[in-house]
């Protein structure tokens, strides 16, 4: 999947990719994102949330399912300060 949406975000800058993944790893986010990717749910995201990271990703702005937000926050402040931080590495 991470590679496809590389390929289409190559290919077609214009589109706009969200990825809908079976786990949260940080390792399999922080790829995806740095494939493209605009958005990334887990498999178990309700209707609502869909629909509300097509809205958010429409309007150019990033979409993270909210139970991957802290793992993206704890992967910025390790590559900041390179150290390790006591975030779960999935959910």
């Amino acid at each position: 999947a991470v590679q496809a949406a590389r390929d289409i975000s190559a290919q077609a800058p214009d589109v706009r990719v969200i990825l809908i993944g079976m786990e949260g790893k940080q390792e399999r986010v922080s790829a995806a994102l740095g494939a493209g990717v605009r958005g990334y749910l887990l498999e178990h995201s309700s209707v609502d949330e869909l629909l509300d990271s097509f809205a958010t990703v429409r309007q150019g702005r990033f979409y993270l399912a909210p139970s991957l937000a802290d793992l993206a926050v704890h992967d910025y402040v390790e590559r900041l300060t390179g150290a390790s931080t006591s975030a779960t590495t999935a959910l």
